[in-house]
């Protein structure tokens, strides 16, 4: 697998991740494991229009702070295989770095925890936990008690977790759009998605 273009965007990210921080999964790695079978990986910076921006925040049911993101695109000859997003979310004390892969209809296919630094919660490593995100999709509330069952005593590492989750739906959906990869059902789910709101 080669890369196309995702050295910078991984070495920034490895730059902001604190060097006390316990980390499980460095980004070429993770992003190794996702797309082992796909000839390149390409990232491919995403900046939002306004437009983009109420749609996405409307998926992922929370304002998006930056104003740029890195999806990561894995290609085999002109064939979208999946796509990524590698980011962090605020924990209790310490932002909480993970990873999201999603098939090229933009459905979860993975979600890993990269970094984590709270003294308590540390369970939303979990299989048990992460495989509730797999099959999730724009349309899925993806919330704590709704349609995710959160750990014991991690309530806002689980709510965080979710809140990486319906990100990363929200901001594929939008590439996906942008490429002409969504479809008219998928467009309809996501103009009836929730407003934006601070609930996990």
């Amino acid at each position: 697998m080669r890369w196309a273009g995702a050295a910078s965007a991984l070495a920034l990210l490895l730059a902001v991740v604190p060097a006390q921080a316990e980390r499980f999964w460095r980004p070429q790695a993770l992003l190794a494991a996702f797309f082992e079978d796909s000839e390149v990986v390409r990232a491919d910076p995403l900046v939002l229009t306004p437009e983009e921006r109420i749609v996405a925040e409307a998926i992922a049911k929370e304002p998006l702070s930056k104003e740029g993101y890195t999806i990561y695109v894995a290609l085999s000859g002109a064939r979208v295989d999946g796509l990524a997003l590698l980011d962090e979310v605020p924990g209790l004390h310490e932002a909480i770095g993970y990873g999201v892969q999603l098939d090229p209809n933009g459905v979860v296919r993975r979600q890993e925890v990269m970094t984590y630094n709270e003294r308590r919660g540390g369970e939303v490593r979990m299989e048990s936990f992460r495989e509730q995100f797999v099959g999730k999709s724009a349309s899925d509330p993806v919330r704590v008690g709704v349609d995710i069952d959160g750990v014991s005593g991690a309530t806002i590492s689980s709510r965080a977790m979710a809140t990486g989750v319906r990100r990363s739906l929200a901001l594929a959906h939008v590439w996906r759009a942008r490429h002409a990869l969504v479809s008219d059902d998928s467009r309809e789910a996501a103009a009836g998605a929730e407003t934006p709101s601070a609930r996990p």
